[in-house]
């Protein structure tokens, strides 16, 4: 309960369906600010191409990844779902008619290698700032989603864009 939105109006229109949810673990989840629900389910025919922005679990409702950036930057006083809308205040995200979220998939993904950029981290620490793997200006002022995309993570999905395309691209 800790960690699910207070402001939800209208609970009933939003979906629900049986679910799981897995916490990590425990000392994450207790030191943890918020926490949001990153799963997603194909369509159908088995193209990743919408979700739903609030996830219930038992009576409370969770944000999903993408949802959670606007509400950390805001914290919306009401969220409802309403004639085909998501509103958060007077900021109105349209919906399909089944309340689902049609994704704006992007085909110019920027990728850092993970080594590179824990490799840079660690001379900037060090205080060597020449010959970085990665231009630590490339993430100001901007929201970094780290994920995996290698085939043994088994994360890769069909979407519109292709049929092996990382899952972390669908936040």
């Amino acid at each position: 309960e800790k960690f699910s939105l207070k402001n939800i109006e209208n609970k009933s229109s939003f979906h629900t369906e049986p679910n799981n949810f897995y916490l990590p673990i425990s000392e994450v989840y207790q030191n943890a600010r918020d926490m949001v629900v990153v799963e997603f389910s194909s369509d159908q025919d088995g193209v990743y191409r919408s979700t739903n922005l609030v996830r219930n679990y038992q009576g409370n409702f969770y944000p999903t990844l993408s949802l959670s950036y606007l509400n950390w930057a805001n914290k919306y006083k009401k969220i409802k779902i309403e004639n085909e809308k998501l509103f958060l205040d007077q900021q109105i995200i349209p919906l399909l008619g089944n309340g689902r979220y049609l994704i704006n998939m992007k085909k110019n993904i920027v990728n850092y290698s993970m080594g590179g950029v824990f490799a840079t981290i660690q001379k900037i620490n060090k205080g060597e700032t020449d010959k970085l793997m990665v231009n630590p200006e490339e993430f100001k002022d901007k929201i970094i989603i780290l994920g995996a995309s290698a085939v043994v993570v088994e994360d890769l999905k069909l979407t519109s864009l292709g049929k092996s395309v990382p899952g972390v691209y669908l936040h």
